[in-house]
């Protein structure tokens, strides 16, 4: 048994269309919503500026000016009281990039470029004095309250570099113990050489 298939079975003829007398009407061309520059940052930028502008920022200004009020409370004058902001920031800033730096290298971590690593580590060479020094009117009615300052002060060190250099807990250890490490070869050296 054959099918015969004719050509008028499949012929396609293109469909006639009716015309309405009605005026056709212009489709409305698309528009967009009007989107701000900062809309198109990443989802993660603004935490980013916290971390890499503003929290530095506010840890450095109340790093240098608490311990300036302080020294003025407790009539150290004021030369003293910046005195050792200043040792803070221009001794201990830079060795800890360089400890930082050295860590990074050992340990496989990416800190970022020279200047933000080092306005962040002028913040947490500071702010955790500034912290203690809060403390201290409270800590005098604690028992061991020396102990219990120096030990909170470390806390909040430890916890600012983890936090400013998204460091887990090992990595932050390592960090700390290095800047410890970078910092008695420094203070040893000197020393030996008589600057000290």
């Amino acid at each position: 048994m054959s099918i015969a298939t004719t050509n008028d079975e499949y012929e396609l003829t293109p469909e006639t269309t009716k015309r309405s007398s009605a005026p056709t009407q212009p489709a409305p061309t698309p528009t967009l919503a009007y989107r701000a520059k900062r809309d198109d940052r990443p989802a993660g930028a603004a935490i980013e500026d916290v971390k890499d502008i503003w929290m530095p920022l506010w840890l450095l200004v109340g790093g240098v000016v608490v311990p300036t009020l302080a020294g003025l409370v407790h009539y150290i004058p004021l030369n003293d009281a910046l005195g050792r902001v200043a040792v803070q920031l221009i001794i201990s800033s830079p060795t800890m990039v360089l400890a930082m730096y050295i860590a990074a290298k050992l340990r496989g971590l990416t800190l970022g470029p020279v200047p933000k690593v080092a306005f962040k580590m002028a913040a947490i060479a500071v702010a955790p004095t500034a912290v203690l020094l809060l403390a201290l009117p409270l800590l005098q009615y604690v028992p061991l309250g020396g102990l219990v300052g120096l030990i909170g002060e470390f806390i909040f060190y430890f916890a600012l570099i983890g936090a400013l250099f998204d460091l887990d807990e090992s990595d932050t250890w390592y960090c700390v113990f290095v800047i410890f490490l970078t910092d008695l070869v420094i203070y040893f050296s000197l020393h030996f050489t008589h600057v000290i």
